[in-house]
């Protein structure tokens, strides 16, 4: 799995956060779990790449990451504009749906797959497409670019970037 971000200048430092989810699939050798850049003072950047095996299981996943993990991340260190991307093997319309592990209050897009895009209403989504992968993977990879309020980003007219291309494990 990989997040790219762009962190505007002047770089203040970063902080990584990750964690196992408690929910894995016993049968599946790749333990599940996520991680968070805090770009210091500006946002959140998460990813993650859930259960392929089960998708009651990556639903579970997803609602520890976004009803769980992230909210304690805010709590124990700061609020800050929060994005999450990656290959939730979870689809919009899906059973069972992706949507029902979103907050009610993040914007989210997704690929038409499994890749999924979310974010905390401080954060405008500009544009959003698949990127061919060249057959590297079992799917394209997801880019969005999006501007967050208040950042030197968005007073510049830069936009922040943040992508996922995650491999499935077979």
């Amino acid at each position: 799995m990989g997040v790219l971000a762009h962190i505007p200048a002047p770089y203040r430092g970063h902080e990584v956060h990750r964690g196992i989810y408690p929910a894995q699939d016993p049968a599946d050798p790749e333990q599940r779990a996520w991680l968070c850049v805090d770009a210091t003072t500006v946002f959140y950047a998460c990813t993650t790449h859930l259960a392929y095996t089960s998708a009651t299981l990556a639903l579970a996943q997803c609602g520890h990451l976004l009803g769980t993990a992230i909210p304690e991340l805010h709590r124990r260190t700061r609020y800050q504009p929060t994005m999450v991307s990656g290959d939730l093997n979870l689809r919009h319309g899906g059973s069972p749906d992706v949507r029902s592990c979103v907050p009610a209050d993040y914007l989210h897009r997704h690929d038409g797959g499994v890749q999924q895009f979310m974010a905390t209403a401080d954060v405008t989504i500009r544009s959003s497409r698949s990127i061919g992968m060249a057959g590297t993977t079992d799917h394209s990879g997801f880019l969005v670019t999006l501007t967050i309020a208040g950042t030197p980003d968005r007073q510049s007219h830069q936009n922040a970037q943040v992508g996922a291309s995650m491999r499935r494990s077979a």
